[in-house]
């Protein structure tokens, strides 16, 4: 498996704004340096479009995300 790293608050504050001046996922994932998909399924996990995306909320969300407990299966 290849190693990822998360979005930070400064790239979700750059694709809200992007956003907001209606680019298209590929412009933005070109200026922050990321894939296309990366930006689809991120404005896409909080239930929102590009006309809803809050970068604050979104942080929220992925910090909550990622402090939860994962179930692990005992086979």
């Amino acid at each position: 498996m290849k190693n990822y790293k998360r979005l930070n608050d400064l790239e979700r504050e750059h694709i809200s704004r992007m956003l907001s001046q209606k680019c298209s996922f590929r412009n933005i994932a070109k200026a922050i340096g990321r894939n296309v998909s990366t930006i689809s399924r991120e404005v896409r996990a909080g239930g929102c479009n590009q006309y809803t995306y809050w970068a604050i909320k979104a942080q929220n969300r992925a910090r909550r995300n990622s402090t939860k407990k994962k179930l692990v299966s005992v086979s």
